[in-house]
């Protein structure tokens, strides 16, 4: 059950990734056009980081909102997201759910990889919460009932 689980939310990744190509794609067509003059690597970043994000994190609590109660990797694997009452999720909990396993991490790397590049904050620290909370959610796979 476990793999199944880690192989479902590696083609949710695959799917999350794409995206992005297709993003950082329009993202360079618009600076080869010059629309982006002026704009600095933060707001950039900040533009690319929202734009891959929030659409993803949309379409995941929807997607497991929804009467399949499921991202496209957990569909394929046959698996569901309930709720503790073995029941659908709605969408909020979705929602928030998405946001604790995917954003969150998501944002603090981004931000470890923006301070990296514009100093002021010890990336360190981000990047080891940004790799904490995910492996947090992974340990759950294993620990108690396996609910994440």
């Amino acid at each position: 059950m476990v793999r199944r689980r880690l192989i479902a939310g590696l083609i949710d990744v695959a799917l999350v990734l794409a995206w992005a190509v297709v993003v950082i794609g329009v993202f360079f067509a618009a600076d080869w056009l010059g629309w982006t003059r002026g704009l600095t690597t933060t707001v950039v970043q900040a533009i690319i980081g929202t734009s891959v994000g929030i659409p993803a994190l949309a379409v995941f609590a929807v997607w497991e909102a929804s009467p399949k109660q499921g991202t496209m990797g957990k569909r394929y694997f046959g698996l569901r997201v309930v709720g503790a009452d073995g029941g659908r999720v709605n969408l909020i909990r979705a929602l928030v759910r998405n946001l604790l396993k995917i954003g969150v991490p998501v944002l603090l790397l981004h931000l470890a990889s923006l301070s990296l590049i514009a100093p002021g904050v010890d990336s360190w620290i981000l990047t080891a919460i940004a790799v904490a909370l995910p492996g947090c959610y992974l340990a759950a796979l294993f620990i108690g009932s396996g609910r994440t």
